[in-house]
């Protein structure tokens, strides 16, 4: 099958192509003990994504000694094209990746050993740091997301020191066992932002685990701008308030309790003013420190203003994000023109 021209320019491949692939009948291998297949499935806007060649790039590195193909799903809202992908995938596990990451070498077999460590995982997931070469502004973001504060305990930004059971996966870097999510319908299509939770919870329903595991890791390229950095959260914070009013189950306590806090606030600082001023206080204390363990660690003196002014930058952009998610409402279906637009066998043994 040969799929629409593009005018990207991939690795090693002189034109978009779709191979035959994993010709075997698909078997569950959760009870074998040779390495399973993996479908690695990245999701694209369209033809012109400017990082998706270095993605791919990554992933021809990778050491993993199993089988592994790669698809790149255009179109459509997340959900819709890694819905695409898992149907159309020939692995016994799906992994996750974005096309603005860049897989380490070890990055699939890292996954992949933990998951067939403990059947009773249905995921796997890891961390996103920004790359050695990254911007400072990226790597002033990693020290906001090495916090609580600065995370609100985000799947897709925590960084835990060990691997914990989790109830949430962020689709950027993870893995799971296909037939885990064929049996949940993959995810609900409607959700255009905060999917991966979404695809997350429903695994968990079914009574399987999600491992995260902070050694797992893959480079993301940050936004390059503050003002690209506040429009980012602030379509996180929307996607999280129109998640909630789809259903319940998404109001997190991170999530939550800051939003209602915020809002209290102008009423606190009216009758408990004493009370209003250490809690800024407080809050300024936090990411002060934060910003004070970024110099000791890097001796650069930049942190010491730009950290402080990334985490107002987050935590207001989050906010009215929120409140404007209130204004659109729940979540809706939508149709989604997703297709394959590149598809490859990375490693063949």
């Amino acid at each position: 099958m040969h799929e629409n021209s593009t005018k990207i320019t991939l690795p090693a491949s002189e034109s978009c192509r779709e191979n035959c692939i994993f010709n075997e009948s698909y078997i569950n291998l959760r009870d074998k003990t040779e390495l399973p297949k993996v479908s690695v499935i990245i999701p694209v806007k369209d033809e012109q994504d400017p990082n998706i060649s270095r993605c791919l790039a990554s992933l021809k590195t990778q050491d993993y000694s199993g089988k592994f193909e790669v698809i790149v799903i255009k179109g459509g809202n997340r959900a819709q094209a890694r819905n695409l992908g898992i149907k159309r995938a020939n692995g016994e596990i799906i992994a996750f990746i974005d096309s603005d990451c860049v897989a380490s070498e070890t990055w699939l077999s890292a996954l992949i050993n933990e998951l067939i460590q403990d059947k009773a995982l249905g995921g796997v997931g890891g961390i996103n740091i920004s790359p050695k070469k990254g911007s400072c502004l990226g790597k002033a973001i990693d020290f906001v997301f090495s916090s609580f504060l600065g995370s609100l305990g985000s799947a897709s930004l925590y960084n835990p020191k060990k691997p914990q059971v989790v109830r949430a996966l962020a689709c950027i870097n993870s893995a799971f066992w296909r037939d885990a999510l064929q049996d949940i319908d993959g995810f609900d299509e409607e959700f255009e932002l905060c999917e991966d939770t979404n695809l997350s919870y429903k695994v968990c329903e079914t009574g399987s685990k999600l491992l995260f595991v902070p050694d797992i890791f893959v480079w993301h390229y940050r936004r390059d701008t503050i003002k690209g950095f506040a429009k980012q959260f602030f379509l996180y914070g929307m996607g999280r308030m129109r998640s909630i009013l789809t259903d319940k189950k998404y109001a997190s306590k991170g999530a939550i309790i800051p939003f209602i806090m915020a809002l209290m606030f102008p009423f606190i600082a009216v009758f408990f003013p004493l009370l209003a001023a250490a809690v800024v206080i407080v809050y300024l204390a936090a990411i002060f420190v934060t910003a004070f363990r970024s110099f000791v660690k890097t001796n650069c003196p930049r942190y010491l203003l730009l950290i402080p002014s990334l985490f107002v930058v987050e935590h207001f952009s989050y906010l009215f994000g929120m409140l404007y998610g209130i204004t659109k409402g729940k979540w809706k279906r939508t149709t989604g023109n997703s297709q394959i637009f590149y598809r490859e066998l990375a490693k063949e043994v």
